[in-house]
């Protein structure tokens, strides 16, 4: 299925907004983690609608909130946090309720990787929220990160944020009942790819449905595309990295 656009913006109330996001899922973790395949097979259950792109909402929001931008302005204004948190919760619920609306599915689900780092504010906002948080090998990261034409060549920097992501992301998620945090290897898509989602459909309350394997096939994702299948050779591929680039695992 492919979504077709569409002018047509359905204006919720407040309440209705609520219906669609019941237990929103939020998908985790440092870049090139396996967020992106996590995001394809969330995607392809039959329940659950989750965009091809990323939204950077809270990272962008996160200053107004919490940062200087709050504390010299917003801190001023006559109205208190809890209310435009709540407004913040209806912006975000019009957003991805209408797109779970378009898409035909009753949840939906968020994938930017950074957004790890302001789970704290997530769950502000969303308190019946989910995590799932995506943990790679951090030789795999940083050597995926290097062959890309965005990430950093600086091995230094893509250890350190490697790190941060995956402690950050476990602070905050240890903290949180284990219905609401998982942490999902990305080693284990591959090796073990039916049973990790039927984990993972347990811990979403939903039923597990056989197209989340297939999630490649374009008819079995929202944008209809068709996707690149998963392959024993996505995990190892650190052996590319030199002595001195695992040293600096050692050292960080």
């Amino acid at each position: 299925m492919k979504l077709q656009k569409t002018d047509a913006w359905i204006d919720f109330t407040f309440e209705e907004s609520e219906k669609y996001s019941k237990r929103p899922i939020f998908i985790v973790g440092s870049p090139r983690s396996g967020t992106t395949l996590m995001r394809y097979i969330i995607d392809a259950h039959p329940n659950i609608f989750c965009p091809p792109c990323e939204t950077f909402i809270f990272n962008t929001l996160n200053p107004t909130f919490n940062g200087f931008i709050w504390k010299d302005h917003y801190a001023q204004l006559p109205f208190t946090r809890e209310a435009l948190i709540k407004w913040l919760r209806k912006y975000v619920m019009d957003l991805f309720g209408n797109l779970a609306v378009k898409a035909g599915k009753k949840r939906w689900a968020e994938k930017t990787p950074s957004h790890v780092l302001f789970m704290d504010f997530i769950n502000e906002v969303f308190p019946d929220a989910q995590f799932i948080h995506m943990i790679r090998n951090g030789y795999d990261v940083v050597k995926s990160l290097k062959n890309t034409h965005w990430g950093s060549k600086n091995i230094v920097f893509n250890v350190r944020q490697w790190v941060k992501h995956v402690t950050e992301g476990q602070r905050v998620g240890r903290r949180l009942p284990s219905d609401r945090y998982i942490e999902i290897r990305f080693e284990d898509l591959i090796t073990s790819l039916e049973p990790t989602l039927k984990g993972v459909c347990k811990f979403l309350n939903e039923e597990y449905d056989g197209r989340m394997l297939n999630y490649h096939f374009p008819e079995n994702n929202s944008w209809g595309l068709s996707l690149r299948p998963l392959k024993k050779e996505d995990i190892g591929k650190y052996k590319g990295l030199s002595i001195l680039e695992k040293y600096c695992f050692k050292r960080i």
